[in-house]
């Protein structure tokens, strides 16, 4: 459900989220939580790349046509199936 919800951008708070895997790793170890760590990693990245190229195309006086999100996911830490169309 988790990366459902940071793939579609469905969460209500990335702090709330970020909170909850904080949590469950204190309560179950590092190695049952290390996958939600890095799906939280892999969207808070993928946000940083696509602001980077928004100011990049910005900054080049180019304009977009699309309204467009990149996510760069690590393999293995998405439960996903790789027919995933968002």
């Amino acid at each position: 459900m988790l990366a459902t919800r940071l793939i579609h951008s469905a969460s209500v708070s990335m702090d709330a989220e970020e909170s909850m895997i904080t949590k469950l790793k204190q309560a179950c170890g590092y190695e049952f939580t290390s996958k939600l760590s890095r799906m939280f990693t892999d969207v808070g990245l993928s946000k940083e790349l696509t602001d980077k190229f928004l100011e990049f195309v910005r900054s080049n006086n180019e304009t977009l046509d699309v309204q467009m999100q990149i996510l760069v996911l690590q393999a293995g830490a998405w439960p996903l199936s790789t027919n995933l169309q968002a």
